[in-house]
């Protein structure tokens, strides 16, 4: 059976996949040569859970296609640039996102290279365990067969830190991207909030154990460990949890009026489960009390990483090397050295997450509290940010703030 892309997806959808896949191979081998190896498929798409949406064009994706490009010799990084450029075109010509900072999340094709010899010296983390698990071959040499094998308990609560993290700051991006009101906000929020509630049931998989790559695994996985006994006070605080993450789970695929009309609710869901599951982490790692305040949560999680404690997580070192290769293209600043500074950026995720929530028209109520806390986070930093302070617009320049400090953090990114 040949896997698909989506879950919902149409032959149209599918046809057109396969024939911009096929650019990309065509693009990678022509401008490659004989360094050329392989091309694979990463990300939703590749395990065959990526969103897609109806336009007056037909079926398309959302937000990025992600592209490995395997080659014997590590490109330079103006011929990386180029082939991402050069690809993106392909999907989405008028483009204009940045890998940089605040931009539009459109469609985008996400190329990075990796190195043959690279393969089977992955780290073990979970960027690279759904890497050899469930990246697609699309073309070339079967180069996942000679990648390390990174067994579900090799991965450590960094990988899970990070997971949240990241996913929290998707969620706020997509709120200031672009008017509330658009079509085009409401569908990006969707996108996001879906993606955070599944990685929040995923962050907590890793920490207990179970985790997959595959979401209808880690969903089989979920509602078995929720059962158990010491799962208890979690359930007690967020007895809706295991309903947020299934009901954004069966919800990825195409993303139809029904679900857009629902953006806010998916929004309010995937922060319960990524504030609650970053509480849980934390106390479970290191026996922290249970946290409500979203600042004083923050700041624990940024306590922790001063102090050394979350040394385990680990450099990625093949997504750095790609991310260097940005920095180098003059697309991506390159990170700080002050690990306190990356501390600290990490753990205003949270509060700047629980800053904003919406109505059902996308009008947003704005907690000026943790607006505020986050500024004097990056204002201790050096990192400015420009008035107004107060309200949706101060939100939007503190959110935009906090966009760049992290994709300056490249490890969070």
């Amino acid at each position: 059976m040949v896997p698909k892309y989506s879950q919902d997806e149409t032959p149209e959808f599918r046809q057109r996949m396969d024939g911009w896949l096929q650019q990309f191979v065509e693009l990678f081998r022509g401008e490659l040569g004989p360094n050329y190896v392989a091309t694979l498929l990463m990300g939703g798409y590749g395990r065959g859970w990526g969103a897609m949406i109806e336009t007056p064009n037909g079926p398309m994706p959302i937000n990025d296609i992600d592209m490995a490009v395997i080659t014997n010799e590590r490109l330079k990084s103006e011929i990386v640039h180029e082939l991402r450029e050069r690809a993106t075109k392909f999907v989405n010509p008028d483009s204009k996102f940045s890998a940089s900072d605040s931009s539009a999340l459109d469609l985008h094709a996400d190329v990075m290279n990796f190195t043959r010899a690279d393969l089977p010296r992955l780290p073990a983390d979970q960027f690279h365990y759904d890497l050899v698990h469930s990246a697609r071959l699309v073309d070339g040499q079967n180069v996942l067969l000679e990648a390390r094998i990174i067994g579900e308990d090799e991965l450590d609560p960094g990988d899970a830190f990070t997971l949240l993290c990241n996913n929290a700051s998707s969620i706020y991006e997509s709120t200031v991207i672009g008017a509330l009101s658009s079509e085009e906000t409401r569908r990006n929020l969707l996108v996001f909030a879906t993606k955070g509630a599944m990685s929040a049931g995923a962050a907590l998989l890793i920490i207990e154990g179970g985790y997959s790559p595959f979401p209808d695994s880690r969903m089989e996985a979920l509602s078995g460990l929720l059962k158990l006994e010491g799962m208890a006070k979690l359930i007690a605080i967020a007895p809706n949890y295991l309903e947020m993450v299934r009901d954004s789970t069966v919800s990825r695929g195409l993303l139809d009026e029904g679900k857009m009309a629902r953006a806010h609710e998916f929004m309010l869901g995937a922060q319960a489960c990524l504030l609650n599951t970053m509480r849980w982490c934390l106390v479970r790692v290191f026996g922290a009390p249970w946290i409500d305040d979203p600042c004083e949560l923050g700041d624990m999680l940024t306590s922790f990483w001063r102090r050394e404690r979350l040394r385990m997580v680990r450099t990625n070192r093949l997504k750095q090397t790609a991310k260097t290769i940005l920095q180098a293209a003059g697309i991506m600043k390159k990170p700080r050295a002050d690990w306190h500074e990356r501390a600290a950026v990490f753990g205003a995720t949270m509060p700047m997450l629980a800053a904003i929530s919406l109505d059902s028209n996308l009008n947003p109520t704005i907690n000026d509290d943790c607006v505020h806390h986050v500024r004097d986070v990056l204002k201790s930093l050096g990192l400015l940010v420009d008035t107004p302070v107060g309200g949706y617009d101060g939100f939007c320049a503190t959110a935009r703030a906090m966009v760049e400090a992290l994709k300056c953090q490249n490890w969070v990114r």
